[in-house]
């Protein structure tokens, strides 16, 4: 019998690197790692059975997006915004500690 999957965290939750390198808002989960992504690394993952998630991600260094395995990031909790500026073109807004999109909008 196949293991169900589930993810851990959701669009729109706000979670962190256990590394302390980013914050991110979940804009995409994938199961397991995307095909393409994995050829552009062009190496195994160390865990590509488990989701990946793409982030809006802010670090030290500025903005960008990440794509992170499930098994690398925790909730994050400070009730703060991820600084990115992509997250408003993406997200309706900010409450309650994550970000929310427009169910309408959504395909």
């Amino acid at each position: 019998m196949e293991k169900v999957r589930s993810a851990k965290f959701c669009i729109g939750q706000v979670v962190a690197h256990l590394s302390g390198a980013l914050r991110g808002a979940v804009v995409d989960v994938d199961v397991f790692i995307d095909p393409e992504v994995q050829a552009a690394l062009g190496r195994e993952p160390e865990n590509g059975d488990q989701p990946y998630y793409r982030l809006l991600a802010e670090t030290d260094q500025g903005p960008i997006l990440a794509y992170v395995g499930e098994d690398e990031l925790i909730a994050d909790f400070t009730g703060e915004p991820v600084h990115h500026p992509a997250a408003r073109e993406v997200f309706d807004g900010f409450k309650g500690g994550r970000y929310h999109r427009d169910a309408r909008a959504l395909h």
